[in-house]
């Protein structure tokens, strides 16, 4: 840690000023909070506590802290109340018991101070945490804190140095503590924001990747997923400014094992259940047994975990193991195989059957429905009044009843159409919203729930919920069913147990994620290249230096031979890059595999689809990397995939179409319907009954494969 930690907590919560409602939730908030930071075997900080003073008080004691902060020391800086928006500069300002509404800038403690303070501190590492709010409505049973808008991270931007500033809600929300009446007035309560940072670093649980150590990242994800998890309404935002995390406290329940013991064993050794710790500590005693110093040093540790089961297990693998009635020479240990050199068995899953839910057919919207008759509407109008503006000429008046004519036919034959795909679209509309411009859609292997957007669908009863990721977008599962990866718009990239929901670490920043065989390696991509990690340790195994075009486009084959990525060459014609996850080298491809939109491997990786810009979908040999057939679509595709049976492929067209091909003759099968714009992504489910598509026209839909009629 740094050489000295200090931590300055304010908190308001009776103000002189009738104009600010009394708060409840910050004396509890200071008290809760300092004792945790106090700790010495969390923060280590030395705390000091500012209650209900008046703004001077608070100024002076801000400057003294930062005046006399060393260079190593790491300062900390907590504001609990009212925030409030000066009307005339747009600042922010902190109420103290002191302030008058009407004379901000001199019985109040700007944002600004606190930031210019720290940027002539001397201290190269500063913590700052506002649970204040800044504009916005806030829930129903909440009461809020200010009623003005102002954007507190540009206001507390600092120099180039250590720093981060972590607040309790963005700049157009408010931040909230529990519905307060005249009767609950002082009563004993906590923020909700103030709550998550304290039970995270009192119990450990903000370690999020498991280190031992809570930075400012893990304290900003254990955060946002509590505050989201309990107040959907308000969103933690973070921003910061330095080479590294900062470290905020240590995991007191972390076991602080050795550098050198093996990433799995030091997995295993963490498990919540007993037997697996158990399986790892046998390992540890045979390894200790034979000379190994890092077995025996991790055993040491152990023997004296506060955890009683887990110490008596060390203590007892410490032990030299005795065989009466052998002689020594002829004693030989049955060696116990290393659980992180083998591979964990993938489970066979039977997915569920998925039935549609039970929504009306998707006819077009109102407002569709308004576009295609105001049109008519609006060219007849303004056209019948040119005739009656031109009356005097006959000429002019036949053009323009001619003109009239023909551009209300073509009116007419764009409703026609309209209304004709609408009869005949048989999908269900599972979600109608703008959402992101590149959408995703996944199944979880059991088929027992379905990711698109930034939302999830429970599949028995269609029942959606947010995805619960520090503003999170895409859920990805793992072929294995035991790991989900959340990728959020801002590119990061955590790993969660998808039994338990709990998270297993972060990944480095990406724009798209991609499971491997049997969810054991990922493959991050950006546009700088595709990175692949192992699941179970987050150890980089691959770099792949790709020009990557399109980084949705990433895809391990089902048996795990191949990855194929999408990439571009200097005059930004696009390929696809085949590598061998052998040794990782880029295959050499017979023939190149360019101008592509969209591609996909079938079931078993013996083919890989891509679609072209002449209307066609090309399929490759994966033995031989040989073209072996062209299918011709009757407009342009756009993506593909295949059915997990191998009976079907499906295509997403420009115009909207999804057409169904079979594998057999690669003959289409049936047209399934339409979109009202390009279908940017179609989607089989694990039992290949139902096939799910997203389109431009900000729609989910789903789709019935066989027995479906208009």
């Amino acid at each position: 840690m740094a050489r000295r930690r200090t931590a300055l907590l304010i908190a308001t919560d009776r103000y002189a000023d009738s104009a600010f409602s009394r708060l409840r939730a910050p004396a509890n908030d200071v008290a809760r909070l300092a004792a945790v930071l106090a700790d010495p075997e969390i923060g280590a900080f030395a705390v000091q506590t500012l209650l209900n003073e008046p703004h001077y008080v608070v100024r002076r004691e801000i400057s003294r802290v930062c005046a006399e902060a060393e260079r190593d020391d790491l300062i900390l800086f907590y504001v609990s109340g009212h925030g409030i928006k000066e009307d005339s500069k747009g600042s922010l300002h902190f109420v103290t018991t002191d302030t008058v509404r009407d004379h901000l800038r001199t019985s109040s403690v700007e944002a600004e101070l606190i930031r210019h303070e720290i940027d002539q501190s001397r201290a190269h590492q500063a913590i700052v945490w506002l649970d204040c709010c800044y504009s916005g409505a806030f829930p129903t049973g909440g009461t809020p804190k200010s009623a003005m808008d102002a954007d507190v991270l540009s206001q507390m931007k600092m120099e180039a140095r250590g720093w981060c500033v972590m607040t309790a809600s963005t700049h157009i929300q408010y931040s909230y503590e529990p519905h307060q009446d005249a009767k609950a007035v002082g009563a004993s309560e906590i923020s909700v924001f103030t709550n998550a940072i304290i039970e995270g670093l009192r119990t450990g649980a903000a370690d999020v990747d498991g280190d031992g150590e809570i930075g400012t990242a893990d304290l900003y994800a254990y955060v946002f997923q509590h505050v989201r998890a309990h107040t959907p309404n308000q969103t933690p935002t973070k921003n910061d400014l330095a080479s590294g995390e900062l470290l905020v406290a240590r995991n007191k329940f972390a076991l602080r094992l050795p550098a050198g013991l093996d990433p799995g064993i030091r997995d295993l050794l963490r498990n919540v259940s007993p037997k697996v710790r158990q399986l790892a500590i046998d390992h540890l005693g045979n390894e200790a047994r034979e000379g190994d110093r890092v077995a025996r040093e991790t055993l040491g540790i152990l023997r004296s975990n506060r955890d009683p089961e887990l110490a008596s297990a060390a203590a007892a693998a410490l032990r030299p193991k005795a065989v009466v009635g052998d002689p020594p020479e002829s004693r030989q240990e049955r060696p116990l195989p290393a659980p992180v050199a083998q591979p964990v068995p993938v489970r066979t899953i039977q997915p569920r059957p998925i039935v549609l839910p039970r929504y009306s057919k998707a006819r077009l919207s109102l407002r569709q429905r308004l576009q295609s008759a105001g049109e008519i509407v609006g060219i007849t109008a303004v056209l019948g009044y040119m005739i009656w503006w031109l009356d005097a000429s006959a000429f002019w008046t036949i053009v323009l009843w001619v003109l009239t004519a023909v551009l209300t036919g073509v009116a007419l034959l764009d409703l026609a159409r309209v209304l004709l795909r609408a009869w005949l679209d048989v999908s269900r509309v599972l979600h109608r919203e703008r959402i992101w411009l590149r959408p995703w859609l996944d199944f979880s292997p059991d088929g027992e729930n379905m990711a698109g957007g930034h939302f999830e669908w429970k599949t028995h009863n269609w029942e959606r919920r947010p995805v619960s990721f520090p503003r999170g977008e895409r859920l990805t599962y793992s072929p294995d069913n035991r790991v989900v990866v959340g990728l959020n718009v801002s590119g990061q990239v955590i790993l969660r147990d998808r039994q338990t929901g709990r998270l297993l670490r972060s990944l480095p920043s990406c724009s798209s994620a991609t499971f491997g065989y049997q969810g054991r390696l990922i493959a991050l991509s950006s546009r700088d290249g595709v990175t692949v990690v192992r699941v179970d340790s987050g150890d980089v195994v691959a770099r792949l230096a790709s020009r990557v075009h399109h980084e949705e486009l990433t895809a391990f084959d089902p048996t795990g031979r191949f990855l194929a990525v999408s990439t571009r060459d200097t005059h930004l014609g696009r390929w696809i890059d085949v590598y061998d996850t052998a040794s990782w080298r880029k295959v050499a491809l017979p023939q190149g595999i360019r101008e592509f939109q969209g591609f996909a491997f079938n079931h078993d990786g013996s083919l890989l689809a891509a679609t072209t810009f002449d209307k066609a979908v090309e399929l490759w040999d994966t033995h031989s990397w040989n073209r072996l057939h062209t299918v011709y679509n009757l407009s342009q595709p756009n993506c593909v995939d295949f059915s997990p049976d191998g009976r079907f492929m499906a295509i997403g067209t420009w115009l909207g179409r999804i057409d169904l091909y079979t594998t057999v003759t690669w003959r289409r099968y049936r047209s399934m319907g339409w979109h009202q714009g390009w279908v940017t992504k179609v989607r089989f489910s694990p039992d290949s009954r139902v096939i799910a598509s997203c389109s431009t026209d900000y729609t989910i839909r789903l789709w019935q494969v066989e027995g479906w009629a208009p």
